[in-house]
């Protein structure tokens, strides 16, 4: 196929066939320079070259002169050059991933607004994450077996599935969908094993979010500048008040974590409380309901225990009116750092490095790892600790304590209860 694109002349090689062809790609050069491929113009030559059809081709754009045609490629871009108008999107779990999730989302819609149609499949336990998301058009779950939905999405015209999940059973819903273009983020698996057990660090210095990104370069996602989101229900009613709490008056402090390699002891925690002169919160769900009964003992006054006695809007209510927040890697941390709350990050047998740190957290926000421990991170997923008594423990309960107090005194005069 040619045709007249501006003074030059376009080029579109289909490498492989178009039956069977897994992409599409295509070159523009002019001169010795390749030109930016703009979304307008592409889509205007060539919507029925690839109708149905994802395309890697070369992208070939050449200016005569003379008779004589420019030869030097400097760079050259992969680009998907179809409309797409409908896309699904993958992330089944867990809290703090599927937050972690918003930019792209939001991003996406930003660039192609009314014209993009938002799918997002998520399991159900985690509806509420995502079920107020202005930018999302459709929002599908399941509870235990992906069987439940893949029917009604194979009756559906998607135009691309965006991986955010990248397991099996997101390959599982790529099979089902076998004709409809993908990507996938890349997980690091071999990075992250080679840091936890042979301590060789060949990780990038590269958020997760942007990872994220990364995967939806395809649809052409444009970095926005701004963090995570996280929207309440329309109807949702604050119960600060009731609490007797007063707005930014008092620490939010998140007592559990899934693995014990990311949660400090009872005892840990009681010792840090008992010292902290400043109203504290304790936030934890149905499972933590023992934890803040031990440690509402370890304070007479100024320590109010809401473990398992919140829903999750009630408890990121909670972190919204905190003055500051005190949490382990966990999904809360997130919600935290999307509500604008600054955070005190806790760290243990899990790392920063694996770009699963607070996404641009409010100012003054700080991370706080065990120091001088050279084996860490001790596993991916904080199961496992490669020190006796658990890392996380080591870490010094004076820094704690004088982190909360200047973060505090940051953001108003310390108030003794």
């Amino acid at each position: 196929m040619k045709a007249h694109h501006r003074e030059a002349l376009l080029w579109v090689e289909v490498t492989g066939g178009m039956q069977g062809a897994d992409a599409l790609s295509v070159d523009v050069r002019q001169q010795d320079a390749v030109y930016s491929i703009h979304r307008g113009p592409i889509d205007d030559l060539i919507p029925i070259l690839i109708e149905g059809v994802q395309v890697d081709v070369r992208v070939c754009v050449q200016e005569s002169h003379g008779g004589s045609e420019g030869t030097s490629i400097k760079h050259s871009r992969n680009r998907h050059l179809w409309r797409v108008k409908r896309v699904l999107i993958l992330r089944f779990s867990s809290i703090g991933d599927i937050v972690l999730t918003t930019p792209v989302v939001r991003e996406l819609k930003a660039v192609h607004g009314s014209d993009m149609e938002i799918h997002f499949l998520t399991k159900s336990s985690f509806r509420e994450l995502l079920a107020h998301n202005p930018h999302i058009d459709t929002l599908w779950t399941f509870k235990d077996d992906l069987d439940e939905v893949l029917s009604e999405l194979q009756q559906i015209s998607f135009d691309y599935v965006l991986d955010l999940h990248k397991n099996l059973r997101s390959s599982k819903v790529k099979r089902a969908l076998s004709q409809v273009p993908s990507s996938s983020f890349d997980k690091l698996n071999w990075a992250k094993w080679l840091v936890v057990n042979l301590n060789i660090d060949r990780l990038p210095d590269k958020h997760i979010v942007d990872r994220y990104r990364e995967a939806a370069r395809p649809l052409d996602v444009q970095e926005d500048g701004k963090g995570l989101d996280y929207f309440f229900p329309p109807d949702f009613e604050s119960k600060i008040s009731a609490y007797g709490l007063e707005h930014k008056g008092y620490v939010a402090w998140v007592v559990s974590a899934a693995h014990r390699g990311k949660r400090w002891s009872v005892e840990k925690q009681a010792s840090i409380l008992s010292s902290l002169r400043m109203p504290v919160v304790l936030i934890g769900g149905p499972e933590d309901t023992e934890i803040g009964q031990a440690l509402e003992k370890t304070r007479s006054e100024g320590l109010l225990d809401l473990c398992g006695r919140t829903d999750l809007h009630a408890s990121a209510d909670i972190i919204r009116n905190a003055r500051l927040t005190l949490s382990p890697d966990t999904g809360m941390m997130h919600i935290a750092a999307a509500l604008g709350t600054p955070i005190i990050s806790i760290w243990g047998c899990t790392h920063p490095k694996f770009g699963m740190y607070p996404y641009r957290p409010a100012e003054g926000s700080m991370i706080i790892q065990p120091e001088g421990l050279r084996r860490r991170p001790c596993s991916k997923l904080g199961n496992r600790c490669q020190y006796p008594g658990w890392c996380i423990e080591r870490i010094d309960d004076a820094e704690v304590i004088q982190s909360i107090e200047t973060l505090w005194t940051q953001k108003g005069m310390v108030r003794p209860i």
